[in-house]
């Protein structure tokens, strides 16, 4: 008996179909850099072109940050920029790096990519490629709006000073945007901490300059070496380039300077009791006014101290001003006659650094240096 085998050409050509898409699918293609969207908060770069071997083997791989970043680096400036902080996933035969921070507008990105840092390694040639969301629409240029310390005079041994904008800016570290000059005009070297990330209030309209605390501090080798950058009795300038670029990727409006002498250091523990406090009228929404003898750090002065009652914490406007050595309070609604009470958190903090019971130049030998102190102080309101 003989047996005849028969062909479905129609099921031979689906088969061959088959065979032929995971054959493709399994090998790699060219690679191909590109962003996902151009929405801002959801952009991402993508590099496709793997195969899906090289896909699997990617995603299982334990990759530290730097055997990613020695696989896909992305940078502002040339290769030897520090990297863009962000998370890399695999995504089908993909690699997808989401930024920690948006991409700014108008701003390129050089994205470079090695196939022989894959697990499998791929040989060819490393690929690069710039990619970048398209510039904004232009609106009202971004301006300097304000320096603090606002004071004429900055103790010597200054920690950290704050930059405000009328706008928000691109998420960049300050370095070389800032400088310190002399009387001279001649810039201070080595006055400002080089950090490389970025001191950013969350709405990106304030940013932090550090001076060096290495030179600050009295005791470690960069003071013993250079000494202070702030000498007492010396004029300064704090000069900001236009060039910084606001978050639509364009130049400030015009560059800014503040000029200011440098004062003795201070170097003495804050004291609440030195704080002159008003007292509000019962029924009325009476500005709280709080004066100190000495300026404080403006950005803490105006977030850590509070005021509350009985019933809890008060909500209410609060104002900084008379070179950071007033707090104003106005209540959103009328003060009532309960026992009220203003809150100090332990954070707050004069431009030298100096908190409530410690110093900040406290030797390793002061009973202070090691004590423990409380989260927060609080001094009796009095409601007329």
């Amino acid at each position: 008996m003989s047996v005849r085998r028969t062909t479905n050409p129609g099921l031979a050509l689906l088969f061959a179909c088959a065979v032929l898409a995971s054959a493709c699918s399994a090998s790699p293609g060219p690679i191909h850099i590109s962003l996902t969207t151009t929405e801002s908060p959801d952009a991402r770069i993508r590099v496709s072109g793997l195969s899906s071997g090289e896909a699997s083997s990617l995603a299982a791989a334990p990759l530290t940050a730097d055997g990613w970043t020695q696989l896909l680096r992305v940078t502002i400036g040339d290769e030897g920029a520090v990297a863009v902080a962000g998370r890399y996933s695999v995504v089908g035969r993909a690699i997808e790096f989401a930024p920690a921070f948006p991409f700014d507008a108008g701003r390129t990105y050089h994205v470079r990519f090695d196939p022989a840092r894959l697990p499998s390694p791929r040989p060819g040639d490393v690929v690069r490629a710039d990619v970048g969301l398209p510039a904004r629409p232009a609106t009202a240029s971004v301006r300097v709006t304000a320096v603090y310390p606002s004071a004429d005079e900055w103790p010597e041994n200054l920690l950290r000073f704050y930059v405000h904008f009328s706008g928000p800016m691109a998420r960049q570290t300050g370095a070389g945007r800032v400088h310190l000059l002399d009387a001279d005009g001649h810039e201070v070297t080595d006055a400002l901490l080089p950090a490389s990330v970025d001191f950013w209030s969350p709405d990106q309209m304030r940013y932090t300059v550090l001076f060096d605390p290495g030179r600050v501090k009295r005791g470690i080798l960069p003071n013993l070496e250079k000494g202070r950058a702030l000498v007492s009795g010396r004029n300064y300038a704090i000069a900001i380039d236009a060039g910084w670029l606001d978050a639509e990727g364009r130049p400030l409006a015009e560059g800014h300077r503040v000029t200011f002498r440098a004062g003795p250091p201070r170097e003495s523990a804050l004291s609440l009791g030195d704080w002159r406090i008003s007292t509000p009228a019962s029924g009325s929404l009476d500005t709280l006014v709080i004066t100190t003898p000495e300026p404080l750090d403006h950005a803490l002065f105006g977030r850590v101290v509070g005021v509350a009652s009985s019933d809890g914490p008060l909500e209410g406007h609060v104002d900084v001003t008379r070179s950071e050595t007033e707090w104003r309070f106005t209540p959103s609604a009328p003060w009532r006659k309960v026992p009220h009470e203003i809150v100090v958190l332990s954070a707050l903090e004069d431009p030298a650094g100096n908190r409530v019971g410690r110093a900040f130049e406290v030797l390793p030998t002061d009973p202070a240096a090691n004590a423990e102190l409380p989260e927060r102080f609080t001094l009796p309101l009095t409601i007329r």
